[in-house]
């Protein structure tokens, strides 16, 4: 139980996590669904993309602030399939 009254005396904050108790088996099907409506435009939070022989530049460009979402592929043909 949270102490409702003690949050603005103490100025506490309440924090949550959007995935924090979230239930795979159903919440990831509503997600993907929502992808493929275009309704969740996931494509847009990829900053970048590298195959696994440049990894190190991906973490180069992680390191230096660049790159927010990076994807790795594994499989250079999964890159230029590019499903998302």
């Amino acid at each position: 139980s949270l102490p409702m009254l003690l949050v603005p005396r103490m100025e506490r904050r309440v924090v949550g996590s959007i995935y924090g108790s979230s239930r795979p088996e159903r919440d990831f099907r509503l997600i993907l669904e929502l992808y493929r409506r275009g309704r969740l435009p996931l494509d847009k939070l990829i900053s970048s993309r590298f195959s696994l022989d440049t990894l190190g530049a991906a973490v180069d460009q992680l390191r230096q602030g660049g790159g927010l979402r990076p994807i790795v592929y594994m499989d250079p043909v999964d890159m230029e399939r590019s499903y998302l």
